[in-house]
């Protein structure tokens, strides 16, 4: 196993060289609702992966597709007790919204049916959810 420390929004030095591209697949899990805009950042993992190699998101389930549309409005993130911004959760709608606008295709969402303890902040959101679907770059 090898780790490096990078920023997908600035890759500089080891983020550039051809060994950190054409993955089979890349995955982020419990990180996205951290992220300002979920569909930029999915877009550059799925330059990462190989054409039709798979982009794969675990984080939060948003309980209600009422909010949908709301899901891109930052106004909507949350700060938690310690200090970030996040968004409290993701709709199942929305996330299909995220990857298409990545340029990814098939995407497939399967929800966990056991919820799990969340932070207080985010009352409500105690369901999770895992999503795939195909680079086409």
């Amino acid at each position: 196993m090898l780790a490096i420390q990078g920023d997908l929004n600035d890759p500089r030095d080891a983020l550039t060289k051809p060994e950190w591209f054409n993955f089979d697949a890349a995955v982020i899990s419990m990180a996205l609702h951290h992220v300002q805009d979920p569909a930029d950042l999915l877009k550059r993992l799925s330059h990462r992966v190989k054409r039709n190699g798979s982009v794969i998101v675990i984080d939060w389930l948003q309980q209600s597709e009422q909010d949908a549309s709301a899901d891109t409005d930052e106004a909507r993130m949350t700060r938690l007790s310690e200090g970030p911004m996040i968004w409290p959760g993701f709709s199942i709608s929305n996330i299909k919204d995220h990857f298409n606008t990545a340029g990814c295709t098939e995407v497939d969402i399967v929800v966990f049916s056991e919820p799990i303890e969340a932070p207080k902040e985010m009352e409500g959101y105690s369901r999770m959810f895992m999503a795939k679907a195909k680079s086409a770059s």
